[in-house]
């Protein structure tokens, strides 16, 4: 019976396995106690208008109609005047952490998990919260997110009631409600003295929530008509009150942004990685903003873009009106979106480099108060003493008016980019193409002895293996082999001197072979089926392929080779095989068993596997759960003509030897 201290010792042990998942995979990255950033120079424009709209994709967007007619013409007359491109947003592709990542420059707070994703547990800056005064209007659900916290007075938020979101078929009157209440404020402006005067002064943001079009989307589909008479509406409501602004300041000063916090799938769905979700528009014009060159004739938006990170967005609006960068943005400012001096532009990139340095020192602050002396290490590129060296450097260049140098160093430096990486040499590849042929080869010098053929496998697949490995495989790899060896051993129990002379050429030692199917031959063949899937599934999902990280053919291929990657993932798929199935071969030969009578026990253990998995097959629900149930079936069926098939291979390789010592005769 367990003593209760062993099971209070082990409920502690237990509790702090799991505390610390939390604590380490699932903590806030976000950082607090660092000091504001704005360049020192006069802004383009004083104002920025914010239009967000949700859940639009970018394909639907761009494209032209069947007619040959852009959907959105008075933007695309708009992007002949500024600069557009696309927005490449990261998952999850949700209202929250798109918001955040366009108005605060991070991307999604991994902590989030600890409130259902619903929100963000841990107070944050924005590009809102730097400016003098910020208006917002539309859902209150995605308005709210930047107002919450002290100090947060001067953003005023107007939001339409809840029971609007629900009238799917009315989705146009949630944008046109946002329209209609941002032309009542200005009207308002001009009979309050005080509204006018905020109104008027610089570092102002109005802020419009278009959720309309995420409500479409979800309901007729973005490849529906209707979804395409919502951008036109998005267009037509937008054009109204780029009019009414330009006529209520007349001052040519205000700078507008147009964007979407992600996209959407054909059938109607956001939060996944595939492209549709993640390409989000960015249409830019107005004050400070460059003039791309559109030298194309057609009404139809041109293929060249200039695409950014969304977390890049928050940047660019602090630059325009200058305020102050975000706190926690990790945004790297596009120099190519702004129409200002090169003077201002390295004043600028100063002050982003500055920001993101100074989030990388109270990390790394942190981070040494954290871990003991012996266990911090700083990056090497950027140590105390380079950053010292890099800041007497600008500075010195900011004195000597050299801008396009300071703009190209705070470039290069800047911390959310430090950690480039360095080519691979050729000379390296090259060793290692050699080093996986030479593995492979290498089992065919030595003799047919059972020990010495095993022992030179083992450690000629250990090679390839660990070069193709990123992370724990090579660990996997070994006590995978030793517990191939640890099985043969309970098997068979034999005097160390007599397995040494047992030879792969030979017949076996006991059992009697007349008996076709013994009940230890049935175990063996379970046990090897057992082995097989811990060796599949032990170095990724095999289910999904995207589990394997690509990262791992970087030794052997420099570009983009879809074939020859897929091979070399075959190859590191089938290592573990190649042990599995030598030890069985050793198995046949310590018990005397017919090979053909254990991988027909396979076959028929697989088949009982793949019959079940054909009951579990599905046609409806999620796209996850038909693949899933696809991909399970397919591996019960080819698993085992894959074993078959290595097992030949197999038996070729440990019963042959190239190089035979010559035996005198006596």
């Amino acid at each position: 019976m367990v003593s209760w201290t062993g099971a209070l010792l082990g409920l502690v042990v237990h509790l702090i396995l799991l505390y610390a998942v939390f604590d380490v995979y699932y903590s806030s990255p976000l950082v607090h106690g660092m000091r504001s950033h704005g360049a020192n120079a006069a802004p383009p424009a004083d104002r920025l208008v914010l239009f967000v709209v949700d859940g639009l994709r970018a394909q639907s967007f761009f494209e032209c109609d069947a007619n040959g007619t852009v959907k959105s013409p008075f933007l695309r007359q708009m992007s002949r005047k500024g600069s557009w491109g696309i927005s490449k947003t990261r998952v999850p592709t949700e209202t929250r952490p798109g918001h955040v990542a366009i108005i605060s420059g991070f991307p999604e707070d991994v902590s989030a998990v600890m409130r259902g994703w619903r929100e963000n547990p841990v107070e944050f800056d924005s590009f809102f919260n730097q400016s003098r005064y910020t208006w917002s209007w539309g859902s209150s659900s995605t308005i709210s997110i930047f107002s919450k916290g002290h100090s947060k007075a001067h953003i005023f938020t107007h939001s339409y009631p809840v029971e609007m979101e629900e009238f799917y078929r009315e989705a146009y009157q949630l944008d046109d409600w946002v329209f209609r209440k941002f032309k009542m404020f200005l009207n308002l402006t001009l009979t309050n003295g005080t509204l006018n005067n905020m109104v008027h002064q610089n570092k102002i943001a109005f802020f419009l929530h278009l959720l309309g079009m995420d409500m479409l989307g979800h309901s007729s589909k973005p490849y529906t008509e209707t979804y395409d008479k919502g951008i036109r509406m998005v267009d037509r409501g937008i054009e109204e009150l780029y009019y009414v602004i330009e006529d209520y300041f007349g001052d040519e000063r205000t700078a507008y942004v147009l964007t979407a916090d992600h996209g959407m799938t054909d059938w109607g769905s956001h939060g996944a990685g595939s492209t549709q979700e993640t390409n989000a528009p960015l249409i830019t014009w107005g004050s400070g903003i460059n003039r791309m060159l559109d030298t194309t004739s057609s009404a139809c938006w041109p293929t060249s873009s200039l695409d950014v990170d969304q977390v890049d967005i928050a940047p660019l609006m602090s630059a325009l009106i200058g305020a102050a960068f975000p706190a926690n943005s990790v945004g790297v400012l596009p120099l190519e979106y702004l129409n200002i001096s090169s003077r201002n532009k390295a004043l600028l990139m100063l002050a982003n480099f500055k920001q993101l340095l100074e989030q990388m020192l109270v990390q790394m602050e942190r981070k040494r108060e954290m871990y003991w002396s012996i266990f911090f290490r700083e990056f090497p590129d950027m140590t105390a003493q380079k950053i010292r060296t890099l800041s007497d450097t600008l500075d010195s260049f900011l004195s000597k008016k050299r801008y396009a140098a300071m703009a190209d160093i705070s470039i290069t430096y800047v911390p959310a980019a430090v950690s480039s990486q360095e080519s691979i040499p050729a000379w390296v590849r090259f060793l290692c193409w050699v080093l996986l042929v030479l593995s492979f080869v290498f089992p065919f010098l030595v003799s047919t002895l059972v020990i010495d053929k095993l022992t030179v496998i083992a450690f000629s697949l250990l090679l390839p293996f660990t070069l193709m490995s990123v992370s724990y495989e090579p660990s996997f790899f070994v006590i995978y082999t030793m517990h191939m060896y640890v099985w043969i051993a309970i098997e068979v129990k034999l005097p160390p001197s007599f397995i040494l002379k047992l030879d792969f050429c030979r017949e076996g030692v006991t059992g009697s072979k007349k008996a076709v199917v013994r009940v230890d031959d049935v175990r063996r063949a379970l046990f090897f089926i057992f082995f097989l899937f811990l060796g599949f599934f032990g170095t990724g999902n095999i289910a999904s392929v995207n589990s394997f990280d690509p990262n791992f053919i970087i030794l052997f291929v420099g570009i983009f080779s879809p074939f020859l990657m897929l091979c070399l993932l075959m190859i590191k798929i089938a290592i573990p095989f190649v042990i599995a199935c030598c030890c069985l071969c050793t198995l046949a030969i310590f018990t005397n068993s017919r090979m053909d009578t254990l991988y027909w026990l396979v076959v028929i253990v697989g088949d009982f596997q793949a019959a079940q998995f054909l009951l579990l097959l599905k046609d409806t629900g999620s796209w996850l759960e038909i693949g899933e149930s696809i991909s399970h079936y397919f591996i019960a069926m080819t698993m085992v003509a894959v074993v078959m098939l290595t097992s030949y291979c197999v038996r070729f390789c440990t019963e042959n030897q190239v190089l035979r010592s010559k035996h005198h005769l006596p």
